[in-house]
């Protein structure tokens, strides 16, 4: 049971730096974003027409006439944004997001042997939650793909790296039980 929790915990680390290395160091991501001519006015503006942490739909779904016009914007604010970079709250979390798919990919490997099953596991259990979670932002969310490719690389990779760590780390008979 130690070592299982060892595994899952040396897991959860690496897929902590593999984050850190791919969404923090990589500028790769940000290339699908546009930018304003003018953040500091459209930080203003956002603090004026959004005055609330949250999701907006603008227009809401229920304004047809607006909705006419062609422009739509889904916008994410958080006016709590700490001064200290990177927030150690969502460093935590983020920690223990990780934990948490160490332990479902552990779930999906432990009744099963050797590494090129695990990888396999692996894969197909992230290429499922790419097709869910990625697909459904493009296609119902009209997410641009140029965006969520960068997020469905990222979590397709988590998944195959968590393979392939709890392969090489679980013993061999703790895997069946």
């Amino acid at each position: 049971m130690v070592r299982i929790i060892t595994s899952i915990g040396v897991t959860a680390v690496v897929l902590f730096i593999f984050g850190f290395l791919y969404w923090g160091i990589s500028p790769l991501p940000y290339t699908a974003l546009n930018s304003t001519a003018d953040q500091e006015a459209a930080l203003g503006d956002i603090k004026r027409h959004f005055p609330e942490t949250g999701a907006y739909l603008v227009p809401t779904a229920d304004n047809m006439e607006l909705l006419a016009q062609g422009s739509q914007a889904m916008v994410y604010v958080d006016h709590g944004v700490p001064p200290s970079q990177p927030d150690p709250k969502a460093m935590a979390l983020g920690f223990v997001h990780n934990i948490l798919i160490a332990l479902v990919v552990f779930l999906l490997l432990r009744h099963q042997e050797g590494m090129s099953q695990h990888l396999k596991t692996g894969a197909l259990a992230g290429l499922a939650a790419v097709v869910v979670i990625e697909g459904t932002d493009v296609a119902w969310w009209l997410y641009p793909l140029s965006w969520k490719i960068h997020g469905a690389v990222y979590h397709l990779l988590c998944f195959v790296l968590a393979a392939a760590l709890l392969s090489k780390l679980m013993p061999a008979t703790q895997q069946h039980s």
